[in-house]
């Protein structure tokens, strides 16, 4: 009587630790939304099995199941079901058997699953805890079930990357820049998931270096305007959102040059004729101007245009005002 029941107490613990089940790996993947991509499911570790089964959960509002392909040829007769289980959540349910051992080569592939990516970065998580964890599942030669817990070391999940880039971070660089200045440089952090880089800059002003990455150098002409700077990244999903900065492009002012007027009334001569000014500069200096009778010195008072006409200057003497046409 002792030995048999030492025989079933050394017998059940045999039972109670199985075999390891194989490692379950569905793959990740990078994706632009509104495009279809796979999630191969593949396995190492599967020796001498004879049944399989396993459930993958997933949000059907941030990804479209489309169906399964390339179902490996030694899986005959694999069943896979998508079954709806809630607004927020839908489950892939596959099922396996053969009463005669099946062995796949390390890293093989079981299957595809299709879908399309609406938003988000989605995940395609495999349910072992569900139905007490039957719905994750392995059995050996002997159709006992095999060991998969923990699960996080025998089933890897599918982590979705939305690759759509994100909004690029501030221009750096001169806001406020004169015509004909050059090597003025432009940045923006580097934005991740970019492969390359879009910039745009106002009329009359030239990318010279930089414009497909996250730095510029610019040249701006002597026609260059005001206008915004923008940039913005590439990668396959298209162009991403941009950033931008308003600069302001003053223009340089002109040469300017000496005027020299001389009066044509006997009541005025000029004590000195020379003036330095011209239409838009600043007028630097102006010497009086002396009546040729009371002999006492007068300063001029100057009237002065815009450069896009003729500047006239007004010298008033004691008697009369007199004018000058440069």
């Amino acid at each position: 009587m002792k030995r048999t029941i030492l025989f079933i107490f050394l017998f059940i613990p045999a039972l109670l630790s199985a075999i390891n089940a194989p490692v379950t790996t569905a793959g990740s993947s990078g994706v632009c939304p509104g495009l279809p991509f796979s999630v191969p499911i593949t396995v190492t570790g599967f020796t001498q099995i004879t049944a399989m089964t396993l459930r993958l959960d997933y949000d059907p509002t941030l990804m479209t199941y489309t169906g399964f392909a390339n179902i490996n040829s030694s899986l005959a007769g694999v069943s896979i079901n998508m079954v709806p289980v809630s607004p927020n959540l839908n489950k892939v349910l596959v099922a396996w058997s053969s009463v005669i051992p099946l062995t796949l080569a390390s890293g093989s592939k079981m299957f595809d699953f299709n879908f399309t990516l609406i938003s988000g970065s989605p995940v395609f998580t495999f349910n072992n805890t569900d139905g007490g964890g039957s719905q994750c599942e392995y059995a050996d030669a002997n159709g006992l079930p095999m060991n998969d817990i923990p699960s996080s070391s025998y089933y890897f999940n599918a982590a979705i990357t939305n690759l759509t880039l994100p909004q690029p971070g501030p221009i750096s660089g001169s806001t406020v820049v004169c015509t004909s200045q050059t090597g003025v440089i432009y940045s923006i952090p580097a934005i991740p998931g970019a492969t390359s880089y879009a910039w745009t800059v106002p009329a009359g002003a030239a990318i010279i270096s930089g414009g497909t990455t996250n730095t510029i150098t610019v040249n701006y002409s002597a026609s260059a305007v005001s206008g915004n700077i923008t940039a913005s990244g590439i990668n396959n999903c298209g162009q991403g959102p941009s950033s931008s900065i308003f600069v302001t492009v003053n223009q340089l002012p002109g040469r300017c040059r000496q005027d020299k007027f001389r009066s044509t009334s006997p009541d005025c001569r000029p004590w000195s004729s020379a003036m330095w000014l011209q239409a838009g500069c600043t007028l630097l200096t102006t010497l009086p101007w002396r009546h040729a009778l009371a002999r006492s010195s007068l300063l001029p008072s100057v009237h002065l245009r815009q450069r896009t006409a003729v500047p006239t200057y007004t010298m008033f003497c004691r008697r009369q005002a007199i004018s000058a046409n440069s």
